[in-house]
């Protein structure tokens, strides 16, 4: 009987959360959990991927691109390039060449953030200031130097290839 009583008492106090064995089916039923989830997620992923290059390859039929970004982007424009904001508000900073703005009637002027001036159609960007696109009215900026321009981009753009 007194043993009895000993091996209860040894039993009810036993904690199996501090045991480092586990059963192979606990751990088989977590990897496939884990492997679901994660596939669902590379899945989802890859349709937006594959959206993304679905508009990049419509858009060349039309001689037109499309790119979102949420960084600043290297590209470079040829002479006659437009570029304009696609939906949003977009950031531009002239690195090299030589690029105007484009303001269409009835629309507001650019706006050069750094020296906070006001920028009408037709005015060159001064290199390394920051210019803002605020709307998608047909404002932009245009490269007019034979080597075209580089520029840092953020935002939703399009660009133009008028040559």
């Amino acid at each position: 009987m007194t043993l009895s009583v000993i091996a209860l008492a040894v039993d009810s106090s036993y904690d199996n959360s501090e045991d480092p064995l586990i059963a192979k089916s606990y751990l088989d039923a977590q990897i496939a959990e884990l492997e679901s989830k994660y596939e669902a997620e590379i899945a989802a992923l890859e349709e937006e991927l594959n959206d993304r290059l679905d508009k990049l390859i419509n858009s060349s039929d039309s001689d037109i691109i499309y790119i979102e970004s949420s960084s600043f982007t290297s590209l470079t424009l040829e002479k006659g390039d437009v570029i304009t904001s696609d939906g949003g508000i977009l950031e531009v900073i002239l690195v090299s060449g030589r690029a105007i703005t484009v303001v269409p009637e009835n629309a507001s002027n650019l706006a050069n953030l750094t020296n906070g001036a006001i920028l009408v159609d037709g005015t060159y960007l001064v290199k390394n200031h920051l210019v803002l696109i605020a709307e998608d009215d047909g404002r932009g900026i245009k490269a007019v130097s034979s080597s075209g321009a580089e520029i840092l981009i953020r935002g939703e753009y399009t660009v133009e290839h008028t040559n």
